[in-house]
């Protein structure tokens, strides 16, 4: 079994030459200024966050604002009252949603069913058993092994690893998962447990809808037992610690993994416990082969993180360049 992890850099590098490439975190604020030229007036809460990081909001990344709200949220009582608090969450969705949402959705629909590119060729080899992790919030990855291999059967991971299907997992979650707070339901599948492909709207989100998409932040709430009573939909609970107990199990089964775009963050503490405790579980005479994608320039701090997140109990690992671009007509 072969497990493949997505991040920011697979699609970022997959559409680098269209005008709507979703950035990788350290372009969040750059690139929500190219989408919309009046950012700080659209999404004024955000814009007071960034102000009072210091800087303006075009030239924060996404670690930087989504900590700090997500500290205040949780620290509040013990800090003085911001202005931009109550409606930066709120924002803060609607901006994924511009940059990771429905304009992903339709230029993965025009990305070429081919191989020469690295991720349709990716696609191109996927086999059944095999696990496909993808921190990503777009839609870019399930859209296009939809297209490209009609007949292989992606599923949503539900309670095990399943050999008849490719097991398909989102752990930071996804623009086209609804949390609906009427219903005190979040949708994260279909019905025979195939990947939700429609993003939502930014105009979607209010007090009824939201996608749910985990933060780029040091302490993520959703996997916190001590806070699911808190919370309105019980659900959300469930359906995060699903998807990383899937990364546990495809790190302690894997023969292969390739990683595809993805720095393994620091920042992600959790996650890199529940990497490092997949490692644990496998036999010590079984170390894993990794291979991994990087840009020429980040090679070093990458492989070095890998390393790091796989506790050096790696047996064969190749860098294989950069993701390749698709040629989008």
């Amino acid at each position: 079994m072969k497990a493949v992890f997505l991040g920011a850099g697979s699609s970022c590098g997959t559409l680098r030459d269209s005008s709507v490439c979703p950035p990788v975190a350290a372009d969040f604020g750059s690139q929500l200024a190219k989408r919309a030229p009046c950012s700080a007036t659209k999404y004024p809460a955000l814009a007071g966050v960034a102000r009072h990081l210091g800087i303006e909001l075009p030239y924060s990344c996404l670690e930087q604002i989504w900590t700090c709200i997500d500290y205040y949220a949780k620290l509040n009582p013990a800090l003085p009252c911001q202005s931009w608090l109550k409606d930066a969450p709120r924002e803060l969705t609607q901006a994924l949603l511009c940059l990771y949402g429905r304009t992903c959705d339709w230029v993965a629909d025009k990305l070429p069913l081919t191989e020469d590119y690295t991720l349709g060729r990716l696609v191109k080899e996927l086999k059944l058993g095999d696990v496909v992790v993808s921190f990503n919030y777009d839609t870019l990855f399930e859209r296009l092994a939809v297209r490209c291999r009609p007949r292989l059967p992606l599923r949503t991971f539900s309670r095990e690893l399943r050999r008849d299907v490719v097991n398909f997992v989102k752990p930071h979650g996804s623009t086209s998962w609804c949390l609906d707070f009427n219903k005190r339901r979040l949708f994260s599948a279909a019905d025979d447990g195939s990947p939700l492909l429609d993003s939502l709207a930014e105009e979607d989100v209010d007090c009824t809808r939201a996608p749910l998409l985990l933060g780029a932040v040091p302490i993520k709430s959703e996997l916190i037992q001590e806070v699911q009573a808190q919370y309105g939909v019980s659900e959300v609970f469930d359906a995060v610690v699903r998807q990383w107990k899937a990364v546990v199990a495809a790190v302690s089964q894997a023969k292969a993994i390739v990683v595809v775009g993805y720095r393994f963050p620091p920042e992600d503490q959790y996650g890199r416990f529940l990497l490092a405790e997949g490692m644990r579980l496998r036999p010590k005479s079984m170390p894993v082969n990794v291979d991994y994608y990087e840009l020429e320039r980040c090679r070093e701090d990458t492989s070095r993180s890998i390393l790091d997140a796989f506790r050096w109990r790696i047996g064969e690992f190749n860098w294989k360049r950069e993701v390749t671009a698709a040629r989008i007509t």
